[in-house]
């Protein structure tokens, strides 16, 4: 396993026990490559596929954000699905 999918297993697990909940910061980009022992790219590209997959969003200037559960966001007609482009 890569680390940065290391790193995307212990996030998601911690989301799924309820160890991290909706609304909750991540670490810095820094604080995790120093926790994970790695660079601060690979935990930029853990973030980036966790928020691909909806398990984080981004406030700018502010850091990541766990994401309410994707389950929980309503049926797929009642929203609408960014990542296509126009």
């Amino acid at each position: 396993m890569k680390k940065f999918e290391g790193i995307i297993e212990d996030i998601k697990e911690k989301i799924e026990t309820g160890e991290l909940v909706e609304g909750d910061r991540l670490l810095s980009i820094n604080k995790a490559s120093c926790l994970y022992d790695c660079s601060k790219g690979t935990v930029l590209r853990a973030y980036q596929q966790l928020l691909s997959d909806h398990y984080v969003y981004v406030k700018n200037q502010s850091g990541f954000f766990v994401a309410k559960p994707f389950h929980l966001s309503g049926s797929p007609e009642n929203f609408f699905n960014l990542a296509t482009g126009n």
